[in-house]
């Protein structure tokens, strides 16, 4: 991170938007840190967690450039968001053009990106996967707004562990089950109840105060004798 960079963030579950020096506008998802450092021929960001949204200035005489992991994303004048946790980091394009670099030595690689198309890999990882996505579901969460289309269960509830502390555990039966529809960011609860109403699963409380997501027990029958998978999935 550059010497005398500014640093922006958020706590759990809030967003906030901030206005940097050059009038670009930039909305910080849920416990999002980034580090603004502007110099005479460059604007750069490092994303050094969390997600965030850039609505980017137009200044051809210098770049906008996020760094995040091992890439760097470069944009005049564009809208996309960036994400980035432990592994995984992904960067979703509303409108322009940019670039996303890879930094790492010997896999220096260039990929243009287009409107509403996402780019995903893991970081430390060259390899990245494009797709084409609806990007107002993709950048809901601005709104408050967590859009689930065919999703792993196990997916989605760690993105929906990233704006609580009241955390959501699954028994790994459940993990490859898939859920659609859309869920207020930090309603654990009301996401739990709705994977209990459209999935075989129960819901329950642990000791430690985690919610509990576990495959619904089958009846015994005549062969098979017992009380159901009880596990707690922790």
């Amino acid at each position: 991170m550059a010497q005398g960079a500014k640093i922006y963030r958020t706590a759990l579950n809030e967003r906030t938007r901030v206005i940097l020096a050059d009038g670009s506008e930039v909305t910080l998802d849920s416990d999002t840190r980034i580090a603004a450092h502007f110099k005479a021929a460059r604007r750069e960001i490092t994303l050094l967690s969390g997600r965030a949204l850039f609505r980017v200035e137009k200044d051809p005489s210098r770049p906008f450039v996020v760094r995040a992991g091992d890439r760097t994303v470069t944009a005049l004048g564009t809208v996309f968001d960036v994400a980035l946790d432990d592994r995984d980091l992904r960067v979703t394009l509303a409108e322009g053009r940019v670039a996303v670099r890879s930094t790492r030595l010997g896999h220096e690689s260039v990929r243009i990106m287009q409107p509403s198309q996402q780019l995903a890999g893991s970081t430390g990882n060259p390899a990245m996967v494009v797709q084409t996505v609806d990007t107002a579901r993709a950048l809901g969460w601005v709104d408050g707004q967590i859009f689930f289309d065919n999703k792993t269960v196990a997916s989605a509830v760690q993105e929906m562990n990233t704006y609580s502390r009241l955390k959501i555990v699954i028994h790994p039966e459940v993990a490859d089950m898939r859920i659609n529809g859309m869920f207020r960011a930090g309603n654990q609860n009301g996401f739990a109840a709705a994977l209990k109403a459209t999935l075989p699963v129960d819901v329950r409380t642990s000791d430690r105060g985690q919610i509990l997501v576990v495959r619904q027990a089958t009846a015994p029958t005549t062969e098979t004798f017992g009380t159901g998978n009880n596990s707690g999935g922790q």
